[in-house]
């Protein structure tokens, strides 16, 4: 949980910084044009869209990892909780 609010924290963060100033209007730029700021080197439509491509199966990648280890921790604590040992009971 305190991982999770550490990353909110910092992608606020980072969205603050990025839309004050030229930074936004250059990247925008970069995604919607593909010109290289600062240079007059303009990438193809196709590099774009590749990019795009793989940042997103990155981060869809990386959310399902996520989803699939936090199912397999609660499975593995459940099941340890409802296994009670016999003999805790035969003395009584």
């Amino acid at each position: 949980m305190n991982k999770r609010i550490l990353l909110l924290i910092a992608a606020a963060i980072a969205l603050i910084v990025l839309t004050q100033g030229p930074v936004a209007d250059a990247l925008l730029t970069f995604i919607v044009t593909g010109i290289v700021p600062g240079t007059g080197v303009a990438l193809p439509f196709w590099a774009i869209v590749t990019m795009s491509t793989m940042l997103s199966l990155i981060a869809v990648v990386i959310l399902v990892d996520d989803i699939a280890l936090d199912r397999q921790k609660s499975k593995a604590s459940s099941k340890q909780a409802t296994k009670m040992p016999r003999r805790r009971y035969s003395h009584i």
